[in-house]
């Protein structure tokens, strides 16, 4: 076979007349082994092709882009609350380890733990059973609030059953809690109150029914069963008085309390209370004429 000389010129007609006499045959396509690779060869086939339109690949290009966006948007993004219409109430947390509070704050109590800093009363922050000076002054104060709450209701006075109220929770929960030293334990044990009074209701119909035959007996005389949602209550029918559940189960407050706490519970303990001195009454007035000196300088200097 004659081999073509080395610069001959390079005939377009003879291609093109050779094209047309063949059918296309797409070239394939190089690798990236292979060296030997004419891509002047394949540029010279290609022209005498008829060309077919390239897609437009910017839409698709999007449209990829968007999918990974979107991808990453939702690995990256929280998932929405959805409302639920009731408000949000946050209550105190408690160290699941320890079973004790983990903010300081505890409504009902810290108000009066806070009162007691200030007019230099006690605080008590170890469990005990106090004296019986301290323990009575609770005590009777919690019973004075009760003969007011009692009073406000007779006479139909809804401001003094409110003032009632604010004032037994706050003798009762607030003083009588930092008497003990319980500040740490009252919730938890709150809230332990509140499982076991809720396991009062039956889950079951046929928990619902042996509690009817089982109070029934107990108590000789009617009750019956009502229905609340999927739960089940028992009533005493003369006054509504619910009765337990035969599964009910009473509150476990011992689990608050370490042995040691309970040993040492029955011990007085003395209170930390600041060692203040009676102020002289002189000395109160001349304190008292200094300070509305400087009351008085400060207006003048505000008056235009």
């Amino acid at each position: 076979m004659q081999q073509p000389e080395e610069n001959q010129e390079f005939n377009w007609d003879n291609v093109w007349e050779s094209d047309n006499n063949q059918e296309n045959v797409t070239p394939e396509s190089p690798t990236e082994n292979n060296d030997d690779w004419n891509w002047e060869s394949t540029l010279e086939e290609d022209m005498g092709q008829e060309q077919t339109p390239v897609e437009n690949t910017e839409s698709i290009e999007n449209e990829e882009w968007n999918w990974e966006d979107s991808e990453l948007t939702q690995a990256t993004e929280e998932p929405v609350k959805e409302p639920t219409g009731e408000p949000e109430v946050e209550n105190p947390k408690i160290d699941p380890l320890t079973n004790q509070l983990e903010d300081a704050h505890l409504p009902f109590v810290s108000e009066v733990e806070e009162f007691n800093n200030l007019f230099n009363k006690p605080n008590n922050y170890t469990p005990n059973v106090a004296s019986e000076k301290d323990w009575k002054f609770v005590y009777d104060f919690i019973k004075e609030e009760l003969e007011e709450y009692k009073e406000a209701c007779e006479q139909k006075d809804i401001i003094g059953i409110l003032d009632a109220l604010c004032d037994i929770a706050y003798v009762s929960l607030g003083n009588g809690t930092m008497l003990h030293g319980l500040k740490t334990k009252i919730w938890p044990a709150y809230a332990e109150v509140q499982r076991s009074n809720l396991s009062k209701a039956c889950k079951t119909a046929q928990e619902a029914i042996d509690t009817l035959k089982q109070r029934t007996k107990e108590q000789e005389e009617p009750c019956h069963v009502e229905q609340f949602g999927d739960m089940y209550i028992v009533y005493r029918t003369r006054d509504r008085k619910v009765m337990k559940n035969i599964y009910f189960t009473e509150p476990d407050l011992y689990q608050f309390f370490s042995q040691e706490e309970l040993n040492k519970s029955t011990t007085p303990v003395k209170f930390n209370v600041n060692d203040l001195k009676e102020v002289n009454i002189d000395t109160l007035s001349e304190k008292a004429e200094n300070e509305d000196n400087t009351f008085t300088n400060t207006n003048e200097e505000d008056t235009w």
